[in-house]
């Protein structure tokens, strides 16, 4: 009896020993689980509800589905671990892949925060239309270059079908235009592309040229005066503006005109001699010497060489008054 109670004893303390070990074996084993939370989120920043988290083991079929909540959050414990293809989904947007590693071990659940951006299918097809619209541009451009306005006036036109407010259409759609001596429509181009951005020296100057076709001295003015407020050194600006103010009989704003050309470019020969008639037009002959002795410099060969020099003499000579060369349709 004593022997038999022995035996068991040992027994036992075996099976003790074993589930002691066992124990030991299964609490050594680390903790295998992630805890995934975080938000689905759009472009904006608005939180997309009903969003689905799908994990898929890779290689394998067993799959995990997480939903936002309404505010878009998504909160998942004990997600085994293991390398997953992932994808979010909610309709009417983009779904989103990519592989998720969750492959590491610890001894406690491993938190993983992870934020995610849907891009909804309408924002795709806007970027699809905006990627054709800048190749539609780049054609509008290199057409008109080339000399090709039927093609850069159809591409300009398919821009501004996508962004009405494209002011590079309307600049080529507006040099198209004078191309076809069609002022009326390229005025109007012009003035929708400064309405949009009104910063353009050249498409004020060009503006301009038009109104001196039709001969519609105040606004060719009132341009070319913007052209040079944006762009202090426009010589080719402020020589229009002095031909406009000569023919004008304007005689000091002519003058300051050409002053200003020469003091940004003091080569410019028919600043000279525009300077020299409009003096002498004062009736300050010996400043209109002045003016036309570096115009005969600059330009030996001058038609109007003999008229000058006859200037030159009388302003040398002091003579008051003295025969100064009328020509206030010079331009």
């Amino acid at each position: 009896m004593h022997r038999r109670i022995g035996i068991f004893r040992c027994v036992g303390l075996i099976l003790a020993a074993g589930l002691v070990a066992g124990s030991g074996l299964a609490f050594a084993q680390p903790a295998n689980d992630y805890h995934l939370f975080g938000t689905v989120k759009d472009t904006k920043g608005n939180p997309i509800p009903d969003a689905r988290i799908v994990l898929r083991e890779k290689g394998g079929w067993k799959e995990h589905v997480i939903t936002t909540d309404k505010n878009g959050k998504y909160d998942r414990w004990f997600i085994p671990h293991g390398v997953y293809e992932a994808r979010i989904e909610k309709p009417g947007y983009r779904t989103l892949t990519f592989e998720w590693d969750l492959s590491g071990y610890r001894d406690e659940p491993i938190p993983v925060e992870r934020h995610f951006v849907l891009v909804s299918e309408e924002e795709i097809r806007q970027q699809e239309r905006a990627q054709q619209a800048q190749k539609d541009a780049d054609a509008a451009v290199q057409a008109f270059n080339q000399g090709d306005c039927p093609t850069a006036v159809a591409k300009a036109r398919a821009v501004l079908e996508f962004d009405p407010q494209y002011h590079v259409s309307y600049l080529i759609l507006a040099r198209c235009a004078v191309r076809e001596k069609n002022w009326d429509e390229a005025i109007a181009h012009y003035q929708k592309a400064l309405s949009i951005k009104a910063d353009i020296p050249e498409a004020h100057f060009d503006l301009a040229i038009l109104y001196v076709e039709k001969q519609d001295w105040a606004k060719a003015l009132a341009e070319f005066q913007k052209a040079v407020e944006l762009k202090p050194d426009f010589v080719e600006a402020l020589d229009q503006m002095a031909r406009i103010y000569y023919n004008q009989k304007q005689w000091d704003k002519c003058i300051e005109a050409v002053d200003r050309i020469l003091a940004q470019k003091n080569d410019y020969v028919w600043a000279y001699r525009l300077g020299g008639y409009a003096w002498a037009q004062k009736g300050d002959l010996a400043k209109a010497a002045e003016y036309f002795k570096k115009y005969l410099e600059l330009n030996p060969n001058a038609e109007d060489r003999k008229a000058a020099e006859d200037v030159i003499r009388a302003g040398t000579a002091k003579k008051p008054g003295g025969g100064a060369p009328k020509k206030p349709g010079l331009y």
